[in-house]
C-alpha cells in the first residue's frame, strides 16, 4: 500500500478560525507541490466565513467551491469521495474533551462517528488520518484494523496525533513565501506544520531504504519537540513579564469587583468578574504553554511501517 498520487486527500478542521484553516492550507500546498494535485483533487470541510476560504484558498488554488463542505458534512464522507482505494485524512481545529468541536458550534462529533464516516466510503481499503488538534489522545485505543469477519470491506487506518491528553504547539512560522500574504504573520500548529514539510519532502528517518508513515511520525514528533523547546526558551522572558503583568492586573481587578460588591453596582460587578475570567483564561493559557509536555502517538504501528509514500 502507498501513499502517492492516486491518495485522495481531506482536510477537517473543528473551528471557524482563519489560523487552523491555514494550517490545512500549509499541508495541501505541500501535497499539491510533491505530487502536482489540483483543489478539484481535495475535500476541505471547514466553517469558515466566505471571505476566509476566499482569501486563504483561493491564493493558492482554483476553482475553490469546488469542494469545500461545512464541518458537520464530514459525517457524509461517504457521499463526497468513492471509489478511491487510499485516503489521508489530516485534522486541524480544537480539540476537546468531549470530541471535536468549538465555542458556538452548536454540535459535537464524537471519536466514533467520525472514524464510522470514513469506514463507509465505498471501495476504500486504508485510511491514513494525522490529528493536530489539541486533546486529539481521545482517538488513541480505537480499533485500527479490518474486521474481516463482520465487516470484511471496511478499510484498514493508521492514526497519529501531536499530543495525548493536552493542548498542542503553535509558532509563528513565516509561510508568506510559500502560500502568499493571505497567510503571512500567522501562527502554525507544529506538528502540521512538519507534516508539511515531510509531505512535500519525504525522509528515511531510520535509514532501513523504506520511507513510511512510521518515518513521517517520527520526524513530526522529533521536530515538534525541539522547536518546542526553541519556543519555551526563546519566549521564557516574555512569559515571565506577562505573569507579573497579569497577577497585577487580577489582583486590581479583584480589589475592584469587591468595592462593586459592597455597593451593589451591578454594571461594575459584571465588568470585572468578566475581567476576572479573561485574565484568568490568558493566564492558565500561557501558562499551558509553558508547562505543556507532547505526547505523539501512533496507532497500528506494523501497518505504518508498510504503507509507503511514492
Amino acid at each position: 500500500m502507498h501513499i502517492d498520487s492516486g491518495t485522495q486527500w481531506v482536510f477537517f478542521s473543528a473551528s471557524d478560525e482563519k489560523r487552523h484553516l491555514c494550517d490545512l492550507l500549509w499541508c495541501a500546498y505541500c501535497v499539491s507541490k510533491k505530487w502536482g494535485k489540483k483543489f478539484d483533487d481535495f475535500h476541505f470541510f471547514v466553517d469558515n466565513s466566505k471571505a476566509d476560504i476566499t482569501n486563504t484558498i483561493a491564493s493558492r488554488f482554483s476553482n475553490v467551491n469546488a469542494n469545500v463542505h461545512g464541518t458537520q458534512d464530514f459525517l457524509r464522507l461517504p457521499t463526497f469521495i468513492s471509489k478511491v482505494q487510499t485516503c489521508s485524512v489530516i485534522v486541524s481545529g480544537h480539540g476537546s474533551t468531549d470530541g471535536l468541536t468549538y465555542d458556538n458550534a452548536g454540535f459535537i462529533i464524537k471519536v466514533a462517528q467520525f472514524l464510522d464516516s470514513i469506514r463507509k466510503v465505498i471501495g476504500l481499503e486504508f485510511c491514513w488520518i494525522v490529528y493536530g488538534q489539541c486533546f486529539s489522545g481521545l482517538f488513541t485505543y480505537t480499533d485500527c484494523n479490518k474486521n474481516r469477519k463482520q465487516a470484511p470491506n471496511e478499510p484498514e487506518l493508521v492514526q497519529m496525533g501531536a499530543t495525548e491528553f493536552n493542548i498542542t504547539g503553535s509558532a509563528g512560522i513565516d509561510l508568506s513565501s510559500h502560500l502568499g500574504g493571505a497567510v503571512a504573520g500567522k501562527s502554525i500548529n507544529l506538528f502540521l506544520y512538519f507534516l508539511g514539510c515531510f509531505l512535500n519532502q519525504p525522509v528515511d528517518v531510520d535509514g532501513d531504504g523504506s520511507i513510511n508513515i512510521s518515518d513521517c511520525y517520527r520526524f513530526c514528533s522529533i521536530q515538534q519537540s525541539d522547536q518546542d523547546r526553541y519556543e519555551k526558551v526563546t519566549k521564557l522572558k516574555d512569559f515571565q513579564s506577562l505573569f507579573i503583568k497579569s497577577s497585577a492586573d487580577l489582583k486590581n481587578a479583584e480589589k475592584e469587583l469587591e468595592k462593586a460588591k459592597k455597593k451593589n453596582d451591578k454594571a461594575r460587578i459584571s465588568k470585572y468578574e468578566g475581567k476576572i475570567k479573561d485574565l484568568n483564561s490568558k493566564f492558565q493559557f500561557h501558562a499551558n504553554l509553558l508547562t505543556g509536555n507532547f505526547k505523539p502517538w501512533l496507532l497500528n504501528a506494523s501497518t505504518a511501517q508498510k504503507v509507503t509514500f511514492k
